[in-house]
């Protein structure tokens, strides 16, 4: 017998182990054993199902991995892509004797199982109402929700951080080259109304440039700028 056993936190009132089985044989997962239901506070029950067998399916083969990493795994059993149910691992130990619910297959032309009928699917849907009962989640996959939401929480705040300090820097870059434009606008200007030395002293600031047999000398130029001039 095989010793792979999951657990569901949660599954419809309405469900009962036989459906449980035939499901898990449908959906190409395996072969059920034994279900242990067990009932709760709300409108549902949870259950550890026990498996004689594993199919050699991709669908099984998915189910198996995730489950003996001890992470969550999603199984659409019905029409409705939003009625699952969330299987993790169990650390319930089989007897070795009960079989509630215990998937036998059907001769002939009876092999394939039965599927829900109409109005358990939509006794389903309605129990996935907005305000239907969550309080089944197990506490182990609810709080691996919670770290991953912390995580997201965690990494968005960093990005929020660095987008600030690119933002800051953009304006930085933004206020300087509008500095710059001004300064070579004002230079453009004092050329164009041939100021060449209120420009000469733009450019070479204390120092004055004249030439000599070719070559081009400086010294010092103490004079400075009157308002007047400064105003372009």
């Amino acid at each position: 017998m095989s010793t792979f056993t999951i657990y569901m936190p949660s599954v419809y009132a309405n469900i009962t182990e036989s459906m449980i089985s035939k499901t898990f044989h449908r959906m190409n997962i395996g072969k059920v054993k034994h279900v242990e239901l067990i009932g709760t506070t709300g409108k549902g029950n949870r259950a550890h199902v026990f498996f004689s067998e594993m199919y050699d399916t991709e669908e099984s083969r998915a189910v198996q991995d995730n489950v003996n990493a001890n992470r969550s795994s999603k199984l659409s059993y019905a029409k409705n892509e939003h009625v699952f149910w969330i299987m993790l691992n169990s650390r319930r130990v089989y007897d070795g004797s009960s079989n509630a619910g215990e998937y036998v297959e059907q001769v002939a032309v009876e092999q394939v199982a039965v599927p829900f009928t109409e109005e358990e699917l939509d006794f389903m849907d309605a129990h996935f109402a907005p305000d239907a009962d969550t309080s089944l989640v197990d506490v182990e996959y609810v709080a691996s929700i919670e770290n991953d939401n912390y995580n997201l929480c965690k990494d968005m705040t960093e990005l929020q951080a660095n987008h600030q300090l690119l933002f800051n820097e953009y304006n930085r870059l933004l206020a300087s080259t509008s500095r710059t434009e001004d300064i070579m606008e004002k230079w453009v200007h004092l050329a164009k109304n041939n100021q060449m030395d209120r420009l000469q002293r733009e450019l070479c600031g204390d120092k004055t440039v004249y030439f000599e047999e070719g070559e081009v000398n400086y010294e010092p130029n103490t004079s400075e700028m009157t308002v007047e001039e400064l105003a372009v």
